[in-house]
């Protein structure tokens, strides 16, 4: 990973990001903290009530565009998921560390079948969940 530099930034949900950050919470299965699915309307709702990130990631050999959102409640994690293009690449883990800043965050997790991969990181990063 560090021979990669791999580089992350958070950005407003805005314009074409809403669309993407839409499609990750409705399409990611194993890396979403929830799994809850939005329509339209109430993602409108979920952005509009809520602190909303959209990760873009890159590294030295190319960009990987927006591969995660996470929308928070104050210190409280709302929502939570990242694209399988980085999976394994530690990124899950330095968002959540960054969103954190050193203070006590909350979450809603939900156990799926699949998402078990997000939970042991939610866990082990933030000390929340089974």
């Amino acid at each position: 990973l560090a021979a990669s530099e791999l580089t992350f930034e958070l950005l407003s949900v805005e314009g074409e990001r809403i669309d993407r950050c839409r499609e990750l919470v409705q399409r990611t299965n194993q890396l979403n903290m929830t799994a809850r699915r939005y329509d339209e309307k109430e993602f409108g709702t979920l952005l509009a009530e809520s602190e909303c990130k959209a990760v873009h990631v890159w590294d030295r050999y190319g960009d990987y565009g927006i591969v995660g959102f996470v929308a928070m409640k104050g210190a409280h994690i709302v929502e939570l998921c990242f694209s399988c293009r980085v999976a394994e690449k530690g990124v899950e883990k330095k968002v959540l560390e960054k969103i954190a800043g050193g203070r006590r965050l909350t979450a809603d997790v939900v156990a799926t079948p699949r998402n078990g991969k997000i939970r042991e990181i939610v866990r082990e990063t933030l000390g929340i969940g089974d």
